[in-house]
């Protein structure tokens, strides 16, 4: 393919500072201006396609209480329902054979037995061996009962009055209790120690001597006992000397140091310090927590909680959705905005809200014949395959680096920003070789005798290379990489030797961005696809286009949109240009719901009908789904030849807008 270097007739020379751009200006196509609306079928244009049980007391019994007490050998009294020696368990009755055996009907009697027409029993002993009680037999079972004057305690008998060995505080007193001792009151003996003399105060002897010194513990008292002085442990509050605890209490007569008095400060990186009494923070290192969910690995540093990375819980190298991210489901690295869906697995893995066979991706197959751009979509377009001779629906790219091995990316006829996967040559050259055919090239292109590699943005060339593009005889523009040969993205565009003379076909892309009001800022731009490949500030859009010569139509090779889309479609170029209306803040995001002629307020500063049933929403353009916000997609579309750019050129003699002309781009749109 003969290519010739025509770019000054895209980007023509501009001699004196641009104008800051009026309404009625930008009023020519504000639709347009924005990246274009498309006109309906009506219009001649297209018709847009949107696509325990308790039991009984373990207590002691006390005095009164019943108790099985041993008679004789220690055994229990029985019932008398068990055969005995003279006869078969019999039911109470009269006896008619003196010396057999009877039942005299009384559980206190045992080795019943007949005499003279009479039932007659031994009577059973009840005697638990202690003389303080009285005991007897009540329906087969021995109770016993203290008698008066005395007390029973722990098993022994005492009489009324009788001091508890060892104390002499407590007493038997029957008339109070009779299984427990009594306090006793009046006066006592103490150890020589505490004085020798004392008196009786709830059931411990108080020396009424010289009183046992105390120690320096706060929890404990000198009293005075039996054998002397001893410090008994109290309970209750205390202070254990340091001013930076409150709430100190005894416990088994140590002072338990109580809470801080300083309170936390709430920040996750400091450490709260007390000194005398005095609040303060110390800064604190490691792990923290931010309060978002949206970040993983928080550390602190100079008393900051500093926000880890942005969570990806599978580590997919996408974020959550819910953080602002493309992951739809961030439990899945199956899952994600740049997976492709796998057809088979009822997951929604490209996170366009379909699965499967409801999914578009898996009903178009690459390869396969196709007449319309339409046939494709939306994941690819209708294509001339060199290989095949014919229309194939076949993959997008923006270099080779988008197909996959064995292809080459190919410019789309009647684009402005969209190439193609195609099957690359047998045996073709590398990019830099010799040619004198694009046959002969594994990149399909061969200009000025050397093969070349397609690029529709500065990301798909090499190091030390620029994506740079040219103008075709027949009316066309090819894009590739190569070694610059003009002046370097970003620097001035000024013609060398001609002061105030500006034009982008100095540029070694071949284009500048001479929009902004300060020729000073008139510089070299790159060629991109999308926003993406653009500075801050900046905008991807339509910078020239190429019109066939003498008014021949178009190059052949570009598929119809749709069978009702027939108009002509022409080669365009987009580069990365400063829009106008500075005045606007942009705070619109993509997708954002927008006015067509109010596209300034989106951010990338195109308001298009690419939102469900034709609704117009933030847009931009772009080369693969990654380039769009979630729920969106990257699909193929026409777009009049309008842009601000066109429309500021056009006052200097450049290339004017058309609304009747269209050229293919890939915009981000409902999926």
């Amino acid at each position: 393919m003969k290519v010739e270097s025509l770019r000054a007739n895209l980007t023509p020379p501009i001699g004196r500072a641009c104008l800051a751009v009026a309404a009625a200006l930008l009023a020519m196509g504000c639709e347009s201006a924005a990246g274009g609306a498309l006109p309906d079928a009506a219009s001649g244009g297209i018709d847009f396609v949107a696509d325990t049980v308790p039991g009984p007391n373990s207590g002691a019994d006390s005095i009164s209480t019943d108790t099985v007490v041993a008679i004789g050998s220690d055994s229990s009294v029985a019932p008398e329902t068990t055969e005995d020696s003279t006869g078969p368990d019999l039911p109470p009755g009269p006896c008619s054979i003196d010396g057999t055996g009877c039942n005299d009907g009384d559980a206190c009697t045992g080795g019943d037995a007949c005499q003279g027409g009479t039932c007659v029993g031994v009577p059973v002993v009840c005697d638990d061996k202690l003389v303080c009680t009285l005991d007897t037999c009540v329906e087969g079972a021995c109770k016993s009962a203290v008698t008066a004057g005395f007390c029973l305690i722990n098993g022994a008998c005492y009489a009324t009055g009788t001091q508890s060995p060892g104390n002499p505080c407590l007493k038997c007193d029957p008339a109070t209790v009779t299984g427990a001792w009594t306090e006793a009151e009046g006066p006592c003996a103490t150890s020589a120690a505490c004085g020798g003399s004392g008196t009786c105060s709830q059931g411990q002897c108080v020396s009424t001597g010289p009183a046992c010194p105390e120690d320096s513990n706060p929890c404990t008292v000198a009293t005075c006992g039996p054998t002397g002085c001893t410090q008994v442990p109290t309970v209750g509050p205390c202070d254990d000397g340091n001013a930076c605890t409150t709430g100190d209490a005894c416990n088994v007569g140590i002072c338990i140091p109580g809470t801080s008095p300083c309170p936390d400060d709430g920040n996750p990186c400091t450490d709260v310090t007390c000194a005398g009494g005095i609040c303060g923070t110390s800064p604190k290192i490691g792990p923290c927590d931010d309060g978002s969910g949206c970040t993983i690995g928080d550390a602190c540093s100079a008393s900051t909680c500093l926000p880890g990375a942005a969570k990806d819980a599978d580590q997919d190298g996408e974020v959550d959705s819910a953080c602002g991210g493309t992951d739809c489901s961030d439990q899945s690295n199956a899952v994600g905005k740049t997976k492709k869906e796998v057809c088979t697995d009822t997951i929604d893995n490209d996170c366009d809200g379909k699965a499967d066979k409801a999914d578009s991706d898996c009903t178009i197959a690459f390869g396969s014949p196709c007449q319309y751009h339409a046939d494709c979509h939306p994941l690819g377009v209708c294509a001339a395959w060199s290989s095949a001779q014919e229309f194939r629906c076949s993959g997008r790219c923006a270099g080779a680096s988008d197909c996959v091995a064995g292809e080459m990316c190919t410019r789309l006829p009647g684009s402005m920003s969209l190439g193609f996967c195609e099957p690359a040559p047998i045996g073709g050259q590398t990019a830099g070789t010799a040619c004198t055919a694009g046959s002969q090239c594994a990149s399909g292109l061969c200009f000025e005798s050397v093969c070349r590699a397609t690029c529709l943005e500065q990301s798909k060339c090499s190091l030390g290379q620029v994506c740079a593009f040219y103008a075709t005889a027949d009316g066309g523009i090819a894009s590739f990489c190569e070694a610059p040969s003009g002046i370097a993205t970003g620097q001035l565009c000024q013609v060398p030797g001609q002061p105030g003379v500006f034009d982008g076909s100095v540029c070694a892309t071949g284009l500048c961005d001479l929009a902004p009001d300060d020729p000073s800022l008139w510089r070299c731009a790159p060629l991109c696809t999308s926003e993406n490949d653009c500075a801050s500030g900046q905008e991807c859009a339509l910078m020239g286009y190429a019109v066939p010569p003498d008014g021949l139509p178009p190059p052949p090779l570009a598929a119809p949109y749709h069978p009702e889309f027939t108009t002509p479609t022409y080669d365009g170029v987009t580069g990365c240009y400063t829009n106008q209306l500075s005045g606007i803040a942009p705070f619109l995001n993509d997708g954002s719901p927008c006015q067509a002629d109010q596209f300034a307020y989106c951010k990338s500063n195109k308001c298009m009908g690419v939102g469900p049933e034709g609704a117009y929403r933030c847009t931009t353009y772009c080369t693969k789904d990654a380039d769009c916000t979630l729920g969106m997609k990257c699909k193929t579309v026409p777009l009049t030849l309008v842009s601000e750019y066109l429309v500021i050129m056009a006052q200097y003699g450049g290339q004017p807008i058309s609304l009747d002309a269209f050229s293919y781009t890939q915009v981000c749109s409902s999926p």
